[in-house]
């Protein structure tokens, strides 16, 4: 299982740009255009899904736990988040 605290230890702290590639690289790749990546200042990256059947999400949810995310339901804001 891939750890996001091993990003921490392979890039120089501020190199915040580095982690985001490196994290959506984990991520399914034929998905990412029917969703937002956003780091946030709180020390997360939060993606948003548009528009995902529920076969898609299932899959991208699978993924996102790999590597230390959640899915956090919240009616219109829901998104997963993933730490840094």
């Amino acid at each position: 299982m891939y750890q996001i605290n091993d990003l921490k230890k392979s890039y120089k702290i501020g190199s915040s740009k580095s982690i985001l590639i490196e994290v959506k690289s984990y991520l399914p790749q034929d998905l990412m255009t029917k969703v937002t990546v956003l780091m946030q200042k709180s020390g997360y990256i939060t993606v948003k899904p548009q528009r995902l059947t529920r076969s898609e999400w299932s899959r991208f949810n699978k993924k996102v736990k790999q590597i230390g995310g959640f899915w956090v339901s919240n009616d219109r804001f829901s998104h997963w988040s993933i730490p840094y």
